[in-house]
């Protein structure tokens, strides 16, 4: 089903905003869930840390941002899944970043006095 995306969004839309813009405006339930899962997919596969948060924001600039809240409330169980996955990924990625900059500051400091 998600590569349905590549033949019917190509035609609503810009190739970058495709996947964003399908998870959010299309009607068709299936098709929005594995969009999201394909975005969950392509962002949680990295090994890197920032390369994931990289990946996330493009997604998250293109619109999907601004749809999130919306999506969560939806009665489709499916994409309530995938959304929930990934928010939980993108607070535990800022978590670990966060410690990153922390350690960074320590250092930082340590190297000072």
């Amino acid at each position: 089903m998600t590569l349905g995306t590549y033949t019917v969004c190509p035609k609503l839309f810009s190739r970058q905003l495709r996947f964003t813009k399908c998870t959010v405006l299309n009607q068709k339930k299936k098709l929005k869930a594995s969009c999201m899962q394909l975005i969950n997919a392509l962002v949680l596969t990295p090994e890197d840390l920032e390369f994931r948060v990289h990946l996330r924001n493009e997604f998250m600039r293109d619109g999907l941002m601004d749809h999130l809240e919306s999506l969560l409330t939806t009665d489709n169980e499916e994409l309530r899944t995938q959304v929930q996955t990934f928010i939980e990924h993108k607070e535990n990625d800022f978590d670990e970043l966060r410690l990153r900059l922390d350690n960074i500051s320590f250092n930082m400091q340590f190297d000072f006095h």
